[in-house]
C-alpha cells in the first residue's frame, strides 16, 4: 500500500491546488481583459474630450478675432463721429491684439489643412479691414471729417465685413461639425465601455460559480464518502472499511491514507486483543504472589514490634544514666568555673592590695618631705618675726627723730608710724602663719603614723591572700583531674544512648518498611485486581470491532 501512495505521488499531474490555480488564473485573465479593454476605452474618452476641449477653444478664438475686428471699427466709427482721440483706444487694442488671435488659431488648427486655408483667408481680409480703417483714421486727420466719411460711403469696409463674417462662419461650421463627431466618439466609448465592464464581470462571475461547483465537487464528495465510512467503523467498529480511489490528485492520496490507517488501527486491535489475554494472566499470578508475601509481611512487622518494645526500654535507662552523668559534668564544670573566678578575684585584690602598699608608700614619702617643707617654713617665719621687730625698732627711733625736728618732721613721722603699723601687722601676721604651721606638722605626723599601720595591715592582708590563692590553686587542680573522667563517663554513655537511639531509629525505620511494604502490597494487589478488569474490559471493548 506504501508502495502504491508512492508511485500516485510521482504520478499526479492535475493537483487540487493546480485546479484552484487554473480557476484564479482563467479569473484573473478575464478580470485583466476587462481592465484592459476598459483602460483602452477610458484613454479614447480622455482623447475625445480633450479634442472636445481644443474645439471649444478653437471656437473661443474664432470669436475673439471676430470681436477685434468688431471693436477696431467701433472705435473707427466713434473717432469719425466726434474726432475725439479717446475713441480710438478700442481700435488701438483690436489692433494689436487680433494678429494675436490669428497666430493662436493658426497653432490651434495646424491639423486641419481646411481650417489653414480659411485662417489664411481670415487674416487676408482683416489686414485689408484694418487698413481701410487706418486709412479713413488718417484722411480724418489730415483732410478732415468729409474726407473719411467720403471712403466709408463707398461700401468697402463694409465688404470686407461681410467676407470676413463669412470666412469665420465657415471655420465654425467645420469646427461644430469636427464637435459632433468628436462628441459622438465619446459617447459610443462611453457606451462600449460600461458594456464591457458589465459583461465582462458577469461572465467572470458565472465562470467562478461554475468553477466552484466543479471544485466543490471534486474535493467535497471524496471528503464526504471518507466521513461515511467513519461514521460506520464509529458505529459499527467494523475496520474492513476502505475508500475506493477514483481521483487523481491530494485526495487519492488522503484516501490510501485512510486505508493505511485502516490496516494499522485493524493490526492494533488484533494487538491488543492477545496482550488482554496475556495481561489477564500475568495479574492472576501477580495477585497469588502478593497473597503470599502479604502473609509473610504480616509476621515481620510483628517481629520488629517486639523488638522495638525492647530497645525503647534500654534506651530510656541509658538516657537517664547519660543525663545524671551530664548533671555531674556539669556540676563540676561550675565548681570548676568558681573556683577560676574566685583564683581571679584573689589575684586582683592581691593586684590591689600590691597597689595599695605602693600608695601608701609614696604617701609616706610626701609626708616627710611636707615635714621638711614646714620646718623651712618655720625658719623662714623666725625670719620675718625678727625683721618685723628690728622694723618696728626703726620707726621707733624715726618717730622720735621726727618728734625732734617740729614741723619739718611731721611728715616723716607719719610715714614712721605707719612703717610701724605694717610691722606689727606683719608680725601678727607670722605668728598667726606659725600656728597653723604646728597644726600641719601635729596632723602630718599623725597621718604618716596611720600610713605605717595602714602599710602593716595590707602586708598581712597580702599574705593572706596568698594562702587563699594556694589553696583555690588547689582546688582548681583537682576539679581538673575529675573533670575529664566525669566528661568520658558521660561521652561513653551519650554515645551508647545515639547508638541505642539509631538501633530504635532503625528498627521504627524497618517496622515502617514492612506496614509501607504491606500497604504496597495491599496497593498492588488492588492495582493487580483493577488491572484484570481493566483488561476484561479492554478485551470487551475490542471484540465489537471486526477485522476480517
Amino acid at each position: 500500500m506504501t508502495d502504491e501512495k508512492e508511485n500516485m505521488a510521482q504520478e499526479l499531474k492535475f493537483t487540487v491546488g493546480k485546479k484552484l490555480g487554473l480557476g484564479i488564473a482563467i479569473t484573473m485573465f478575464i478580470f485583466a481583459l476587462i481592465g484592459t479593454i476598459s483602460y483602452v476605452n477610458i484613454a479614447l474618452i480622455i482623447e475625445n474630450d480633450r479634442w472636445t476641449e481644443h474645439t471649444h477653444e478653437v471656437l473661443n478664438k474664432i470669436d475673439k478675432i471676430f470681436q477685434n475686428v468688431t471693436d477696431a471699427e467701433t472705435g473707427q466709427r466713434g473717432f469719425l463721429l466726434t474726432g475725439e482721440e479717446n475713441y480710438l483706444e478700442p481700435y488701438t487694442v483690436a489692433v494689436k491684439d487680433v494678429d494675436e488671435s490669428i497666430e493662436e488659431v493658426k497653432k490651434l488648427t495646424a491639423d486641419n489643412p481646411e481650417e489653414q486655408q480659411n485662417i489664411n483667408n481670415v487674416q487676408v481680409l482683416v489686414g485689408e479691414k484694418l487698413s481701410e480703417l487706418k486709412e479713413t483714421i488718417d484722411l480724418h486727420n489730415t483732410q478732415g471729417p468729409d474726407a473719411a466719411l467720403a471712403v466709408v460711403k463707398t461700401n468697402k469696409g463694409k465688404d470686407i465685413m461681410d467676407n470676413i463674417r463669412k470666412e469665420l462662419d465657415k471655420m465654425r461650421d467645420v469646427e461644430n461639425r469636427l464637435l459632433v463627431e468628436r462628441q459622438e466618439a465619446s459617447q459610443h466609448s462611453n457606451q462600449f465601455t460600461k458594456f464591457t465592464i458589465i459583461l465582462g464581470s458577469l461572465f467572470a462571475l458565472l465562470l467562478m460559480f461554475v468553477m466552484g461547483i466543479v471544485l466543490g465537487r471534486s474535493i467535497v464528495n471524496p471528503i464526504r464518502q471518507m466521513v461515511d465510512k467513519m461514521n460506520v467503523i464509529r458505529k459499527t467498529g467494523d475496520l474492513t472499511q476502505k475508500v475506493e480511489v477514483r481521483t487523481s490528485d491530494e485526495l487519492s492520496l488522503l484516501a490510501l491514507s485512510f486505508n493505511e490507517m485502516q490496516n494499522g488501527l485493524s493490526q492494533i486491535v488484533s494487538n491488543i486483543q492477545d496482550s488482554s489475554l496475556k495481561l489477564n494472566t500475568s495479574c492472576n499470578q501477580i495477585l497469588a504472589a502478593m497473597n503470599e508475601q502479604d502473609s509473610a509481611t504480616t509476621e515481620q512487622s510483628s517481629q520488629m514490634t517486639q523488638i522495638q518494645t525492647t530497645l525503647n526500654e534500654a534506651a530510656s535507662a541509658a538516657e537517664e544514666l547519660s543525663r545524671t552523668a551530664r548533671e555531674v559534668s556539669r556540676f563540676s564544670q561550675e565548681a570548676g568555673k568558681a573556683a577560676d573566678e574566685g583564683m581571679g578575684l584573689i589575684k586582683e585584690s592581691n593586684n590591689k592590695m600590691t597597689a595599695l602598699k605602693e600608695s601608701n608608700k609614696g604617701v609616706s614619702d610626701k609626708l616627710v618631705v611636707l615635714n621638711q617643707k614646714i620646718e623651712g617654713i618655720n625658719k623662714m617665719l623666725t625670719t620675718i618675726l625678727s625683721v618685723a621687730d628690728q622694723t618696728n625698732l626703726l620707726s621707733l627711733n624715726a618717730a622720735i627723730e621726727a618728734s625732734k625736728a617740729g614741723e619739718q618732721g611731721k611728715g616723716f613721722s607719719v610715714v614712721a608710724q605707719e612703717i610701724r603699723r605694717l610691722a606689727d601687722q606683719t608680725a601678727q601676721s607670722s605668728k598667726e602663719i606659725a600656728g597653723l604651721i604646728k597644726e600641719i606638722e601635729i596632723a602630718s605626723s599623725s597621718a604618716t603614723m596611720v600610713m605605717e599601720k595602714s602599710s602593716q595591715e595590707v602586708q598581712s592582708s597580702t599574705q593572706l591572700m596568698a594562702e587563699f590563692a594556694s589553696r583555690f590553686a588547689a582546688i582548681t587542680e583537682h576539679v581538673q583531674k575529675v573533670l575529664p573522667q566525669i566528661e568520658n563517663i558521660a561521652t561513653t554513655i551519650s554515645q551508647q544512648t545515639a547508638g541505642n537511639k539509631e538501633i530504635a531509629s532503625s528498627v521504627t525505620q524497618m517496622t515502617q518498611a514492612l506496614k509501607g511494604t504491606a500497604s504496597s502490597l495491599k496497593q498492588t494487589r488492588q492495582s493487580a485486581s483493577d488491572l484484570t478488569i481493566m483488561g476484561q474490559q479492554l478485551r470487551q471493548a475490542v471484540s465489537k470491532f471486526r477485522l476480517k
